[in-house]
């Protein structure tokens, strides 16, 4: 008999621990409509609030109404970018080579910058996360080496990134393991049916057809708990952000 929390559906602070996040990042899944980038955005704003610049790779377009420092938009004809702060990568209108290849250069110019000199936490977050890090994507270095670079070294180097996908099956399964704050929506496709399956239990799994919108199954260090999360935008603003900014350059 599975024992929900009693704070379940609480929404303030009960489902994003921002310390275990800096160390092993995040990932949120689900079908379309189930509010999993809604939930992104409570999480990068939670990250904000704690002074950590967030970078936002954006192939949905559903990101605009995010307090970002800049906006860019990534076009193949376009070699050479700048940015200061917080900033979001709108790469929709790329194809699928193209996106993967402007992610390789963003992870290796910020790796390369944390390396060569202290920089404070910086967090990457891939929308649609499928087309950076597939399944078995360690084996294909050529293709997505600078991203697995980032994601597998960055925490000695205060970068870390979160993973949001509507396909869970079809991203690299060591790098969601990799992550111990995994957010589950409703899902239906039998192949990511059968993924959450084996990390949250065969118990636990049988909750996820009966989600509602807005509603996650929640795992953090191996305990489950089923949350309802807010409208973004609706959690108290702290300003909290950082009190300076530097830029990079994507040649």
């Amino acid at each position: 008999m599975i024992k929900e929390s009693e704070d379940q559906n609480r929404t303030e602070n009960s489902f994003f621990d921002v310390e275990v996040a800096l160390r092993c990042g995040f990932c949120v899944f689900g079908n379309s409509g189930s509010g999993k980038t809604n939930l992104a955005k409570l999480l990068a704003e939670k990250l904000r609030q704690r002074g950590i610049i967030v970078y936002v790779l954006d192939s949905s377009r559903q990101w605009f109404d995010f307090p970002f420092n800049h906006t860019i938009e990534v076009s193949r004809d376009r070699t050479r970018y700048e940015w200061v702060g917080s900033t979001l990568f709108d790469i929709s209108g790329l194809n699928i080579n193209d996106k993967v290849k402007f992610a390789n250069m963003l992870c290796q110019t910020l790796l390369d910058s944390h390396i060569k000199a202290y920089c404070p936490w910086e967090f990457v977050v891939f929308e649609e996360a499928q087309l950076f890090l597939s399944n078995n994507a360690l084996r294909n270095l050529s293709k997505y080496g600078s991203v697995l670079n980032l994601v597998s070294m960055g925490r000695n180097y205060n970068l870390r990134y979160g993973l949001i996908s509507q396909f869970p099956s079809y991203v690299d399964k060591y790098l969601v393991r990799n992550t111990q704050q995994r957010y589950f929506g409703y899902i239906f496709e039998p192949n990511d049916y059968r993924y959450a399956r084996q990390i949250l239990g065969k118990e636990w799994v049988q909750k996820l057809k009966t989600l509602e919108v807005g509603e996650f199954l929640y795992q953090c260090k191996n305990r489950v708990q089923k949350i309802r999360v807010p409208l973004f935008g609706s959690l108290e603003e702290k300003n909290a952000y950082v009190s300076f900014q530097y830029s990079y350059q994507v040649v």
